[in-house]
C-alpha cells in the first residue's frame, strides 16, 4: 500500500511539474545557434529530453552558458492567483535550479515590481555573485513580459538612477543623473 501511495505522489509531482513548466515561455534549442545581443541576455530553452533550462550569453567567451534548470513558475501572474513565499504573496515564484543535487532557488516577483530590485534581492538572499544581475533581470522580463514590470521597465536602473547603456551609441536610454555644466 505504501508503494502505491508513493507512486501516486510521484505521479502527481510529475504532473504538477509538467503543468508548471507549460507556463514558461521557451525557445527551441536552435535558438542557441545565434549569438546573443549582449552580455547577460538570457534564453529559456526546452532541451532535448524535455528539461527546461536558462542560458545566458557570455560576451567574453562568445557563447551561451547554461545557468540552470527552470523547474516551474508559481502563481501564474494575472488571473492565476498569488503564491506565498516567505510570508509574502507574489504573482510569480520561479523555481530555478542552479546546481544539481541542491533544491531549486525561489525567485519571487510581483507584476509592477522593478526587475532590478527583484534581481538584487534574489542575488543577496541566495549569496550569488552580483555579476548575475543582468541575467536575472532578463530572465524575469522574458518570463513575465515587459508590460508586467514596473519602474519604467527594464531600462530603469534603481542603483544608478539612469537608463541602460546602449553599446555603440555612446548614450543611455534615458533618465537620471548629472546636471548641465560648462567645463571650459
Amino acid at each position: 500500500m505504501d508503494d502505491a501511495m508513493t507512486a501516486a505522489a510521484e505521479a502527481r509531482a510529475r504532473a504538477t511539474l509538467a503543468e508548471e513548466q507549460s507556463k514558461i515561455k521557451t525557445e527551441d534549442p536552435s535558438a542557441l545557434l545565434q549569438s546573443g545581443h549582449g552580455d547577460g541576455v538570457t534564453k529559456v530553452i526546452r532541451e532535448e529530453g524535455g528539461t527546461i533550462a536558462a542560458y545566458a550569453w557570455s560576451a567574453g567567451t562568445a557563447s551561451w552558458e547554461r545557468v540552470g534548470e527552470v523547474t516551474g513558475v508559481g502563481g501564474g501572474g494575472i488571473g492565476g492567483g498569488k503564491k506565498s513565499f516567505q510570508g509574502a504573496e507574489y504573482d510569480y515564484v520561479f523555481d530555478v535550479d542552479f546546481q544539481d543535487g541542491v533544491p531549486p532557488l525561489k525567485l519571487p516577483f510581483n507584476v509592477g515590481d522593478n526587475p532590478y530590485t527583484a534581481a538584487e534581492t534574489f542575488l543577496e538572499t541566495n549569496d550569488l555573485p552580483a555579476g548575475y544581475r543582468e541575467q536575472v533581470v532578463n530572465f524575469i522580463v522574458q518570463n513575465v513580459g515587459e508590460t508586467n514590470v514596473g519602474a519604467g521597465g527594464v531600462s530603469a536602473d534603481p542603483f544608478t538612477g539612469a537608463g541602460a547603456y546602449v553599446p555603440g551609441t555612446g548614450a543611455t536610454t534615458g533618465g537620471g543623473g548629472g546636471g548641465a555644466g560648462n567645463f571650459d
